[in-house]
């Protein structure tokens, strides 16, 4: 398989915009987290000369916007607590809720940082269940890139109280890291969520500080174009069209003469035997690929008004599994463990055959061994 090129995001913040009336930035909104015994930065934009008042805490403060349309105050210290409200006036009022001051912690980093928590939601399920915490919240950074400079402000973002509703799309690490801190500290937990599986180093460092390295200077200064970056994300794109098409033409499940090897009742006798979990890769010498698994299965008896749970582990990189000929899920993410609810009345007393179609295109495909089936 040819190689992809990996266009890495940069997340940055901080220049110049002007606008009509008071705007804030995405993180300062209702239900966010502001970190103890510190000053407090507050900032946004308005319109250049405009007077800008904040009202927090039977305070007042106020600052006049820049030239360049930005304004900052910084609050005094205070101690963890809340909720409070916050109301920040210029031609327009702005209130803010539900304010909590605490702990904030930045959770960076790639997909171990990245994974989410409801992903493993089989494992955790009592951890979700019993997550409610007004005082632990979380702000996701979008995963977009940018390589022309220092970005304002970010699309889109809101803090999430935890619950059973929101916390599995928490990272994961962040959530249990977060819900320590809080029984140990019994104060507000914010958490920064800027996380992006797969990105390298480089990718967190600034164009700055890349200078010294060439190679990336001159990559940044490509990526700078539009039509470069478009012309990349269409190669890649062709390269995994190519290789879909290439493998759906070979792949004797798509035959149309009966030969299909989802079937139950294909004969998989001629087929060798592989123990899992396990990788593919010592018994056929190639990282990536697809390769279908076949497993009879005989039940004495089949209660068809239940529901039935397929527990398969973590698989590398994507999966589609039949039961008895018949669809019943798929998942591209090798991170993500496969949980499988689906009708007993699939099933029948005796032979029941699964069928699962594995693809790997990046990393050793097959079964991994740390997680259980």
């Amino acid at each position: 398989m040819r190689k992809f090129h990996f266009l890495f995001a940069v997340i940055l913040f901080s220049v110049n915009a002007i606008y009509s009336q008071v705007v804030l930035p995405k993180l300062i909104s209702d239900g966010m987290v502001l970190q103890r015994d510190t000053e407090l930065k507050i900032w946004g934009w308005a319109e250049p000369g405009e007077k800008v008042q904040i009202d927090f805490l039977e305070s007042v403060y106020a600052t006049t916007t820049k030239e360049d349309g930005i304004w900052e105050m910084l609050l005094p210290a205070q101690s963890a607590g809340g909720p409070y409200k916050m109301t920040i006036t210029g031609k327009n009022s702005i209130e803010l809720k539900d304010i909590l001051i605490g702990e904030v912690w930045v959770c960076s980093g790639q997909s171990n940082m990245a994974y989410l928590l409801k992903k493993s939601a089989n494992l955790y399920q009592d951890d979700i269940d019993n997550s409610e915490n007004a005082f632990i919240r979380q702000f996701t950074v979008p995963k977009t890139y940018n390589f022309k400079g220092k970005q304002a402000n970010i699309a889109n973002g809101q803090w999430k109280k935890a619950n059973k509703k929101t916390v599995g799309d928490f990272s994961a690490v962040a959530y249990f890291f977060g819900r320590e801190l809080f029984e140990v500290y019994k104060i507000p937990i914010g958490l920064i969520d800027s996380s992006v599986g797969g990105t390298p180093a480089e990718a967190w460092i600034s164009a700055e500080g890349l200078k010294e390295y060439a190679h990336y200077s001159e990559e940044i200064k490509k990526l700078k174009s539009d039509t470069y970056v478009d012309s990349l994300l269409a190669n890649n794109a062709k390269i995994q069209s190519d290789w879909n098409y290439k493998a759906f033409q070979k792949d004797l499940a798509n035959a149309e003469d009966g030969s299909h090897w989802k079937d139950a009742n294909f004969d998989d006798s001629s087929w060798e035997s592989h123990k899992l979990p396990g990788s593919w890769v010592p018994k056929i010498g190639y990282k990536q690929g697809i390769v279908w698994y076949r497993k009879q299965i005989d039940l004495k008896a089949v209660n068809e008004n239940s529901k039935v749970n397929l527990k398969l582990g973590r698989i590398s990189d994507a999966d589609s599994v039949f039961v008895n000929g018949k669809f019943v899920g798929a998942t591209t993410n090798k991170f993500e463990e496969r949980n499988y609810w689906f009708d007993a009345n699939l099933l029948r007393e005796g032979k029941n055959t699964l069928a699962i179609k594995v693809s790997s295109y990046r990393f050793n495909g097959g079964f991994i061994k740390s997680t259980p089936m």
